[in-house]
């Protein structure tokens, strides 16, 4: 019979750490997607593009430290395409930017599923993550991705 209390355990996430830094990530969420916002309307104003990325940087930097993997894995890949774009802000392809604005939208979406359900489960993120990967000319990541180190946790 399996040890259901493994599984809860290796899920589980302990949230306080969270409370204590999710205005300030929601601060910084808020002002990409502002800067974001702004130069979709005008391509030529790249005013607040690096700080955007810097502050993609600093947000995966804290999920990196939480213990989020997941929400790490997408701040990071938004960061890279937030620098790519700030270094060659021509021609961007409006893919490209709607990826960004709705992973915006799925780590806010998804930090709030973690408080509310005290839950931690980065495959939810797989899927946007790989979409913005293949956009930056990255390698998707594999299914199994986050599934290595819950399979260690529940040994």
């Amino acid at each position: 019979m399996p040890d259901f209390n493994s599984t809860v355990q290796a899920t589980h996430f302990d949230v306080a750490p969270l409370h204590l830094v999710k205005p300030e990530i929601d601060s910084s969420l808020a002002q990409v997607e502002s800067v974001l916002s702004v130069f979709v309307d005008d391509d030529q104003n790249t005013s607040g593009l690096v700080d955007a990325a810097e502050a993609m940087t600093q947000i995966h930097g804290i999920l990196r430290l939480l213990g989020l993997h997941g929400a790490s894995e997408l701040s990071g890949v938004m960061a890279t395409s937030l620098k790519s774009i700030a270094d060659h802000p021509v021609q961007i392809p409006e893919q490209h930017l709607a990826a960004i604005g709705e992973g915006l939208m799925v780590l806010q979406r998804y930090l709030e599923f973690v408080l509310l359900r005290e839950t931690s489960l980065p495959h939810l993120l797989l899927p946007m993550t790989n979409i913005l990967r293949q956009l930056a000319g990255l390698t998707p990541l594999r299914e199994g991705y986050f599934l290595a180190p819950r399979l260690s946790l529940a040994d």
